[in-house]
């Protein structure tokens, strides 16, 4: 994957937040903060395979911020309109493939949030509570 630069400016208490966690996971808070906007913004399949291969290098804590990503609530609620009216009409072509690529974007998430809840039971954290909930 291509790379690109980025200068930004952040909190000191937040960079010391960050600096903090990359140290405690031996990577450098490029790479943390790296991580997490690559998890943030996933878009495509080839997305979703980049941070299956980053995910085993994650701290914990990156790992349940995996866990816990859902779809935007505008995304949510247009799949939510599309779904209801699949159920009381037929929905045009363009409708189709709206709803085809939400579906997929869930699958993506749902595959991300697995491997991630796989790597975090393996380190030893309680993930049962998660499971046993309607996350």
């Amino acid at each position: 994957m291509e790379q690109k630069s980025v200068v930004i400016e952040i909190p000191a208490v937040l960079y010391e937040r960050i600096q903090k966690e990359a140290t405690e996971n031996n990577q450098t808070a490029e790479s943390l903060i790296a991580n997490h906007v690559t998890a943030f913004f996933i878009q495509t399949p080839e997305d979703t395979d980049a941070v299956l291969a980053l995910l085993g290098g994650y701290s914990n804590l990156q790992l349940w911020s995996v866990v816990g990503q859902q779809m935007s609530w505008p995304e949510k609620a247009r799949m939510d309109a599309l779904e209801t009216k699949g159920e009381v009409g037929q929905l045009s072509a363009d409708e189709q493939q709206e709803i085809e690529k939400l579906l997929d974007k869930v699958d993506e998430y749902t595959l991300l949030r697995s491997a991630a809840l796989v790597l975090l039971k393996e380190r030893g954290e309680d993930v049962e509570r998660l499971l046993e909930s309607d996350f």
